[in-house]
């Protein structure tokens, strides 16, 4: 072979691994040494060496737009961060390489590059369907930790004690580290004079101790002294930390709606952040649907995949900012307890559903609307007011409504003329598959009052029972 012939063959091996500046290209990696502009290939400045393996240049930074990319990680036209690598055309966080799932942390998987890659890179990898971890519970004896038995001495409300909904554990951050955990405990206490019609007290205990941390004393931050209350990050501010959402009392024994509390660091101070309000009236006075009795409570969804929360009480559902978007929405005000929304993807669209015991509810942005799919052949029986609980409960042949992946509804219903209360199963068409059955009663008590359903394997067996409180 000739010496002019050795030199051709060398030239075509190196013109495949660098594209000819002047080809045509859609990405840069399509141009080797170079990158993709405006279509064509473009070689590097020159004086620049080409790439290393890591992607970087030996001489100087690689370049996205014009302008310097320190990472050295471009992707589709555009610098990464650092920490970053290019993923299917986005900049991810790299998190190593990876010879099977089990080699990633939680929320991300190893892809084809053998790189743990987040989920939802690509949007269709959302998780591993063939990932479960079945949990046994062992044997166990709780001990008391520790106890709280009512407000510190010198309190001006040292006698109210007593505390009927259900405490919230949740870390405020009140040390200022992220990295130590260190929950409270969220109470509403009450006993007042005049009993629960004065309302609650918000306070803050020490979850190792249950010493009080803080107690929001001003009678204009008084709770319903039943209703539940929910925590979680509704501000989205940069200190990352949760609000309080409670339902407030405006007067005695008069329900005022929902407000928020927020902890502020720079005063060491839970102050009120927000009431529930008609934001689209002049003034935007505050919303306040519920009753001093209830028992429900609010809380935390994002229903439109925003990444910003929406407040949802029964079938109110409000802004991050307390603004209401449904104010022509009903209130339950069953028993006058009210309901609590439950809020689930039932159907498996990807987008959550109100579950209310008369239908499926889709947000729309502005409403409810009710999904198409409910048609129950008993109208009357399959929209009795009550607690829901959703849970999938096995197949129903016959019913020619819903796959086997879909969940049934729960419902609990108080009864008529003092009767008994009922429980009842339907599917999301609203067809009843069990029930009505009335719930066990004694001779002039009622039953069936007394809460939402309690879905779980109770005795092991592999099946799912449902309870209801008498």
């Amino acid at each position: 072979m000739s010496k002019h012939a050795v030199m051709f063959g060398l030239c075509l091996a190196l013109t495949a691994c660098g594209e000819t500046p002047g080809a045509t290209c859609t990405d840069d990696r399509e141009c080797g040494a170079g990158r993709c502009q405006d279509g064509m290939c473009v070689g590097p400045p020159d004086g620049s060496t080409a790439p290393d393996a890591s992607g970087r240049d030996g001489g100087a930074p690689l370049d996205a737009g014009g302008e310097a990319c320190d990472s050295g990680a471009l992707c589709a036209g555009r610098c990464c961060a650092d920490g970053e690598r290019c993923a299917y055309d986005m900049c991810v966080v790299d998190l190593g390489p990876c010879a099977d799932h089990d080699d990633c942390r939680g929320d991300s998987y190893c892809d084809g590059d053998m790189r743990c890659t987040p989920y939802g890179v690509p949007p269709s990898v959302t998780h591993d369907p063939t990932c479960t971890r079945p949990i046994e519970v062992g044997d166990f004896t709780p001990d008391e930790q520790c106890r709280w038995e009512g407000p510190p001495s010198g309190d001006p409300y040292e006698s109210w004690s007593s505390v009927y909904s259900t405490p919230m554990v949740v870390d405020f951050d009140f040390d200022s580290d992220r990295s130590v955990l260190a929950p409270s405990i969220v109470i509403s206490s009450f006993g007042g004079p005049r009993g629960a019609g004065d309302g609650g007290i918000l306070r803050v205990l020490n979850g190792r101790t249950c010493e009080e941390q803080y107690a929001l004393t001003d009678p204009a931050d008084r709770t319903i002294y039943a209703s539940n209350n929910a925590v979680g990050d509704i501000d989205r501010a940069p200190d990352g930390r949760p609000e309080i959402i409670a339902t407030s009392l405006f007067g005695y024994r008069q329900a005022g709606g929902l407000v928020a509390f927020k902890y502020y660091a720079e005063d060491s101070e839970f102050r009120r952040l927000w009431y529930g309000r008609r934001c689209d009236l002049p003034g935007e006075p505050r919303h306040m649907p519920n009753d001093w009795t209830s028992n429900n409570g609010p809380s935390i969804h994002d229903l439109d995949d925003d990444g910003v929360p929406e407040i949802l009480y029964g079938r109110f559902v409000y802004s991050s900012e307390g603004c209401l978007l449904n104010p022509s929405a009903p209130y339950d005000n069953y028993e006058r307890l009210g309901v609590y929304a439950t809020v689930v993807d039932i159907n498996n669209d990807g987008a959550p559903e109100l579950v209310h015991h008369d239908g499926v509810y889709r947000w729309t942005g502005t409403d409810w609307m009710r999904t198409p799919d409910w048609a129950p052949a008993d109208a009357d029986a399959a929209t009795r007011p009550g607690f829901v609980a959703v849970a999938d409960l096995g197949d129903f042949p016959g019913t020619g409504a819903d796959p086997s992946s879909f969940a049934e509804i729960v419902v609990a219903s108080r009864g008529d003329g003092g009767g008994p209360g009922t429980v009842r199963v339907m599917t999301l068409r609203g067809d009843i598959v069990f029930g009505p059955y009335p719930l066990p009663s004694e001779p002039g008590r009622l039953a069936g009052r007394g809460g939402p359903p309690t879905i779980a394997d109770f005795d092991g067996d592999g099946r799912r029972e449902f309870a209801v409180a008498g």
